[in-house]
């Protein structure tokens, strides 16, 4: 058998600069939101803090927390196995 050596962070996000992608797209969703009602001033200290929130929860919660948070409440769906998302019992 042949050891082969597998990366250490193959499966994380894409970087941008200095963030990772899941980090920067609330930025840029907040951004966008703030060009379109012409409040862009205000929304720049609301980034701050969303992304300084958001690390912090990244930082404490399990990997994919967000994820089984988003599919907890029906947002998200792991490739289609399960169609309500919002059904708390599963019988199989």
């Amino acid at each position: 058998m042949k050891y082969v050596k597998v990366p250490k962070h193959i499966d994380d996000p894409m970087q941008f600069a200095f963030w990772e992608i899941d980090e920067v797209i609330p930025v840029m969703a907040l951004l966008f939101l703030g060009i379109l009602t012409g409040t862009l001033t205000y929304m720049w200290p609301l980034m701050y803090v969303v992304i300084k929130v958001y690390q912090r929860y990244k930082t404490t919660a399990r990997r994919g927390a967000l994820l089984h948070f988003l599919y907890f409440y029906g947002l998200y769906d792991p490739g289609g196995r399960n169609k309500n998302g919002a059904a708390r019992l599963f019988v199989g």
